[in-house]
């Protein structure tokens, strides 16, 4: 068992600049492999509603079984207990994982799967200041029957060091290309789209509520590809919020009056990186508040 934690960035589809150029990763080595996962739940999706992710990967002409516990997604971080081992073969093989990681009701039997997220994964390890981290970009998609959903994502996981390094890096890379943080994983965004669940977050009431604010941003222009007025009625309720606060959400007000308008997708804003910028930013204090409580 061991603790997973990693920041979570969207990009676009295809960016201006490719990844692999960007400063940092073009004098490190890069790995490229294709993954696929298949992701497991009853019919009732009682692992989702306990927030347990089950998955069996491929990778590499091996196969592993992983079980994520239910995580503290704060500020854009992830964090949460994770167990990964290999298995024979293209079958789960659940009595290894501990007695209590899985709940105690759970009817083993009627586990299936639900969807799957194969995609290519380019991986590069990197020594940043006091920390090593592990950065994968992947591109691919979500797959159930015949719906579609597109993986465009950076993870930057800890292996050792301090946390707030990954916020520093991640402003480094959004400099360069549009990124903006997000708190749904791939599994989230499977199960969403195979229950069809638009689950717009609500505008928070008080306007110093920071965390409840940037996740419904971060949130909805995550849904932006796909999405219509609901949406747009969502900004526009985000950005009357904006006004009644001072200037530092003044650029998510320029962002609203651009999305509003059916920009197609966040990315192609003329301030994409200056608004990727200041989320992940502002995601960095929500943590450090958040650590310090």
């Amino acid at each position: 068992m061991s603790e997973e934690i990693e920041l979570k960035l969207l990009v676009p589809e295809e960016p201006d600049i490719e990844v692999q150029d960007l400063p940092v990763l073009k004098p490190v080595q890069r790995r490229t492999y294709t993954l696929i996962n298949r992701y497991f739940d009853t019919p009732e999706h009682s692992l989702t509603a306990a927030g347990i992710a089950l998955r069996l990967r491929y990778r590499e002409g091996q196969w592993l079984q992983t079980l994520k516990a239910k995580g503290t997604p704060t500020g854009g971080l992830h964090q949460r207990q994770e167990w990964e081992m290999a298995v024979a073969g293209e079958q789960l093989e659940l009595d290894r994982f501990p007695a209590n990681a899985l709940p105690a009701d759970l009817d083993l039997a009627s586990l299936q799967p639900v969807f799957e997220t194969n995609f290519e994964r380019h991986e590069w390890q990197l020594h940043v200041g006091d920390a090593d981290i592990e950065l994968v970009w992947d591109q691919g998609q979500v797959l159930a029957g015949e719906r579609r959903v597109p993986i465009a994502e950076i993870e930057l996981e800890l292996k050792s060091g301090p946390p707030e390094v990954l916020f520093d890096l991640a402003i480094d890379l959004a400099r360069v290309i549009p990124m903006l943080p997000s708190d749904i994983s791939k599994a989230e965004r499977g199960f969403r789209m195979v229950s069809g669940q638009k689950d717009w977050p609500p505008t928070p009431r008080r306007k110093d509520d920071l965390d409840l604010w940037l996740r419904a941003v971060c949130r909805q222009l995550e849904a932006l590809p796909a999405s219509n007025g609901d949406l747009t009625a969502s900004l526009q309720g985000l950005s009357r919020k904006a006004a009644e606060g001072k200037n530092q959400l003044g650029i998510i007000q320029s962002a609203t009056a651009g999305l509003a308008a059916d920009t197609p997708v966040w990315h192609r804003l003329p301030d994409s990186k200056a608004l990727g910028v200041w989320l992940i930013e502002q995601n960095r204090v929500v943590w450090t508040q958040s650590e310090a409580a």
